[in-house]
């Protein structure tokens, strides 16, 4: 019986032993699979960018901007050293980077969208975002509203300093999903606000303070009053709680 025992004892510390260097091959196939399918991810030289959600970037620009990355390892390409190199490009909002094996990098562009001219009454317009954001000195790019101010400044973010902007911005989105279609708006020294629509109304809002209220108003005017462009000279909202509007006079 002791013969025995022992017998099954080895047997089964030679199976133990087995089952052992079974998982450690295992574990080694696992290691070197993962250090296989890596390698290309953090030690290979980028040698392909591949650039999508572009549209008023150019692929070529972005591509001469960071040709001098090809080469480096891909665990040393950082989001923030693209941005910086591709800080000069004002449609830029961000990018979302991804590594591609073997050595690709996949750059997703967020760009940003054109929202408002704005201008002096003398003065060339800038294009902005909806974020206040400079984008650029527009040359084809004039469908937007014009909003003219009585003078323009930035900050240092390259954003225009405006107070009120968060105010304009709410009239520009409310009246963009209804018949009323601003062609452009002026701004005084006072912060009082006028509205001509393309078809040629006068629409003076006053203050931007109860903004809301002056649109609903307004909107409720367009809606009453049939082809109002045609038959109105122009409406007063400055005190909503007494709108007031003048016809136009028959010649």
């Amino acid at each position: 019986m002791p013969y025995q025992h022992a017998k099954m004892n080895r047997r089964g510390y030679s199976l133990s032993k087995k089952k052992n260097s079974y998982l450690i091959a295992l574990i080694s196939i696992i290691f070197l699979t993962i250090c296989w399918y890596a390698t290309p991810f953090f030690i290979f030289p980028l040698r392909h960018l591949v650039i999508l959600g572009n549209f008023y970037i150019s692929e070529d620009e972005i591509r001469g901007q960071l040709n001098q990355l090809l080469g480096t390892p891909i665990y040393k390409i950082h989001p923030k050293t693209v941005l910086s190199l591709l800080s000069d490009q004002p449609w830029l909002k961000k990018v979302i980077i991804y590594t591609l094996p073997p050595g690709r990098l996949l750059l997703k562009i967020v760009e940003r969208k054109p929202f408002l001219l704005v201008c002096t009454e003398d003065g060339n317009p800038l294009l902005v975002d909806e974020e206040g954001y400079i984008i650029q000195n527009p040359a084809q790019l004039t469908h937007f509203p014009t909003l003219v101010l009585p003078s323009l400044r930035w900050d240092r973010k390259n954003r225009i300093s405006l107070p009120v902007f968060k105010q304009i911005k709410e009239v520009i989105e409310r009246l963009s999903d209804t018949p009323i279609k601003i062609a452009k708006l002026y701004l005084t020294p006072q912060d009082e606000l006028k509205i001509f629509t393309e078809g040629g109304l006068e629409i003076k809002m006053g203050e931007v303070k109860d903004i809301t209220t002056k649109l609903i108003i307004l909107k409720a005017l367009w809606e009453r009053i049939p082809n109002i462009e045609n038959r109105i000279e122009y409406v007063n909202l400055s005190c909503p709680s007494a709108p007031a509007i003048m016809e136009k006079v028959s010649k």
